[in-house]
Order: structure tokens, then sequence, then C-alpha cells
């Protein structure tokens, strides 16, 4: 008997969606911005592995290795982990979606308000390394980043394409045509 999947999201094009998110990560303050982003990425890997995985069709098991206390797929870093070594991402990417889900913890465990000028924040969008890839790699070189006096927007820029970048690449090379909204996950 294959799993029970509730609230399916048919996703008439995942590019509108992304730029949807992309959009709303830059309207929003930095700290919503990050768990955004983070979350849209933890979906995405949840989604890969579930599809990868489904065709076992044990709905006891999927509810075991997704379940929140005690599955093997239970947090995000599991969840990137395990994407990685299906070698469905490669170093870079599952490098950068360990510094967004570091980010996104500073963010959601700290009750001051917080920018990305943190120190903590700036050094992990220090270690980004995906934002080069669509972003203007010729304006802001990484020397500059690191050198970077806490110029909060710079940052956010820098982490926003780096997680926007990170969805691109699990959506395709995950083969993701629909986000699935389960209990397993």
């Amino acid at each position: 008997m294959k799993p029970k999947i509730d609230n399916v999201r048919n996703l008439s094009s995942l590019s509108e969606d992304l730029e949807i998110i992309r959009k709303a990560m830059f309207d929003r303050n930095d700290s919503e911005c990050a768990i955004i982003g983070a979350s849209y990425i933890d979906k995405c890997l949840s989604n890969i592995i579930f599809n990868r995985l489904r065709s076992i069709g044990e709905e006891f098991l999927l509810k075991q290795l997704f379940d929140y206390e005690h599955g093997a797929f239970s947090t995000y870093s599991s969840r990137n982990k395990i994407v990685h070594s299906l070698k469905i991402i490669d170093d870079r990417t599952k490098n950068d979606i360990r510094s967004i889900g570091y980010i996104r913890n500073r963010f959601a465990h700290d009750y001051l308000a917080i920018t990305f000028s943190d120190e903590e924040i700036k050094r992990y969008c220090c270690e980004l390394k995906l934002w080069e890839k669509h972003f203007y790699p010729t304006k802001v070189k990484r020397y500059n980043l690191e050198k970077h006096n806490g110029e909060s927007e710079l940052l956010k820029e820098i982490f926003v394409y780096s997680a926007f970048n990170s969805m691109q690449t699990l959506l395709t090379k995950g083969h993701l045509k629909k986000i699935l909204y389960s209990d397993y996950y």
C-alpha cells in the first residue's frame, strides 16, 4: 500500500514558485528571510528523499524514517547529508545548504533582533558560494565580503541568492515536479 499524501500542491511552474519565494525573502525582515529560505530548502530535501523511497510503499517505515524525534530523516542536517550521499547535489551545494541552516538557526533561536550583519551570521555568509553562480561576481569579490563592515543589505542579498540557487539545484537535480506536503515530514 502506498503512503497517503495530504495537501499535495501541484506547481504549474516551479520557476514562478521560486520567483515568489525569492521576492518574499527580499521583502521580509532578515529573520523571516532566513527562515523562509531554509524552510523551502528543507521541504525540497524531504521531497527528494521521499520520492526516492516512496516506491517501497511501506507507510509505517516512511513514518518512522521521517519521525521528528527519532527518524533517520528527522533533521535538516541529516536530509542534506542523505541527498548529498545519493549524489544528487555536489559538495558546494551541500556546504551552502549547511551554512544556510546555521544562519536560519541563529535567527530562529535568538530572541534579540539581529540582522545579517551579526558577526556569527556574517561568518556563515562568508562561507556561501552559490551566490556567485548568478549574482554579479565581478561586482562583489570574496575578499571584499570578508572585510565587509557589516552591511546587512549586501549579506542578505548573498544569502538570498545562495538559497535561491540551492533551491534551483534541488528542484532540477532532484527531478521535483511538485512539492508534497505530508504528515511524514
